[in-house]
Order: structure tokens, then sequence, then C-alpha cells
């Protein structure tokens, strides 16, 4: 009864988001999700510019996709606190497929994510001025991932981390105190792929173990070799304090790196 009480209140606030989104976005909608389970597919999105998730548990290979060009103009915030991400399930922090809206911030704060077959995804263009912060989390992918909101990612990429054609502006992206592992046949710890640009903005692994045991074509780290990585106006790219340990490849930076006026910072024990 304690848990079908839960997945009726989550039922609930999920249906007044799908509500919200019919109805003129006046006033701002505070989701707040406290326990319970999500096993079905969820998209947040207008009428939304606040998400807290607390203690719950995310199961069955569903999506979980926050849509932050449909969420409302202003400061965003999404955070999710305490939970609980397996059965090869994604959490998916989507931006915009083209130029990002300048009326927006975001802030984005994951802690203590216990993610035994999990991935968190950060894709397409996010508004100037983002902060997202990861930490005191463990996220595993143990075998292959179902990336069913992205093209261009095959099984193979099984990544707990994963940065996907994104553009980042003015924004900090920091991990600490975290473990990613990926432990799938040519999987990688921290996967960069379809292009990712940084301008006058941070990536910064600190404190991070990063580990990829999935036979010779694993890697701690990678960058595709059909994408880039690029570096402009004071951006910097910063891996500190870090142990990279993987069966295959260490850090693989691919063909088409590009640095300008920027810092791009090694400080790692690679095993």
């Amino acid at each position: 009864m304690a848990i079908a009480a839960v997945r009726a209140a989550l039922l609930v606030a999920l249906v007044l988001v799908a509500a919200a989104a019919w109805m003129p976005a006046v006033h701002a909608v505070v989701l707040r999700l406290r326990g319970g389970t999500v096993d079905r597919a969820i998209t947040v999105g207008r009428a939304v510019d606040t998400v807290l998730m607390d203690g719950v548990y995310v199961t069955n290979g569903v999506a979980v996709v926050f849509d932050v060009a449909a969420m409302l103009p202003g400061a965003l915030r999404i955070e999710l606190r305490n939970c609980v991400c397996d059965g090869g399930a994604q959490i998916y922090v989507r931006g915009y497929s083209g130029e990002p809206a300048s009326d927006r911030s975001l802030e984005v704060s994951v802690t203590v994510l216990s993610g035994s077959y999990c991935s968190l995804v950060f894709a397409h263009n996010l508004p100037a001025h983002t902060n997202v912060t990861v930490r005191d989390s463990t996220i595993v992918t143990p075998g292959p991932m179902r990336y069913s909101q992205l093209s261009g990612l095959t099984d193979a990429v099984a990544s707990p981390l994963v940065l996907h054609a994104t553009s980042l502006s003015q924004t900090q992206l920091r991990v600490s105190n975290t473990v990613l592992r990926s432990l799938q046949a040519g999987g990688s710890a921290v996967y960069v792929g379809g292009g990712v640009d940084l301008l006058s903005s941070a990536v910064v692994l600190d404190g991070v173990l990063l580990e990829a045991s999935g036979g010779q074509t694993a890697s701690a780290m990678r960058v595709t070799s059909s994408s880039f990585l690029s570096l402009r106006s004071h951006s910097v790219f910063s891996v500190t304090n870090v142990s990279a340990v993987s069966s295959g490849g260490g850090i693989v930076l691919g063909e088409r790196l590009a640095v300008f006026d920027s810092v791009l910072r090694w400080r790692a024990s690679v095993r």
C-alpha cells in the first residue's frame, strides 16, 4: 500500500506537469519528488523552472529527460539528491538544438547519485552561465546502454558520463569525489562525442576515479574519432587528482583537439 501510494503521488505530480504544458505559462511550477519509483519514461519541460528529486528510484531502462529548451525563462534549477538509478536508466539534461535562448540560466546539482546501471548525459547546447556540479556519487555502466534520446550513439558507448553535441558558453561543469565506471566491452568512463565546444567555460574533474575494464577497446576517457573537442577564449579542461584505470586506452583525445587561448590540464594517474 505504501509503495502504491508513493507511485500514485508521483503520477499525480507528473500529470500536473503534463497539464501545465497545455496552459499559458503565467506562474512558475516547482516540481518536487521525494521518494517513489520512476519506471516509465518522463520528460520535464514547459511550465517548470525548478525540479527537485530527493530519494527517487529510477529503473527499468527508462529515460528521464530534463528538456531545458522547453522550460520557463529565467533562472532554472535541476537538483537530484540521494537518488538511485539502475536497470540501464538514463538521465538527460538536454539543451537546445540551435542557439540557446539568452533569457535564462541553468544550475544543475547531482549529489549522492547511486547508479548501479546508469548513464548521466549532457546533450545539445546549454544556456550561457550554466553551472553543473556532480559530487559524492558512483555511476556504473556494467553493460550496454540504449541511448533512446540521442541519434549517433551506439550501445558500445556504455559510459556513465556522456557529453554529446554540446556548446558551453561561460559555463562550468565540475565533477568531484565521484566514481565513474564502465564495465562494458568498448565502453569508457567519460565519453565525448558529436562535437563539444567550450567558450569561456570550464570542465573540471577533480578527485575522480575513472575506470573502464571492457577489454582492449575500453578507455578511461574518450573523445570519439569522428568528434572534436574545442577550447576557446580562456576555457579550461582540467583533470586533476584523478585516477584512471583502463584495460585498454587511458585518455583518448582523438584527432580533432583545438585549444585557443585556453588551458588543457592533466594531473592524473593512469594505469
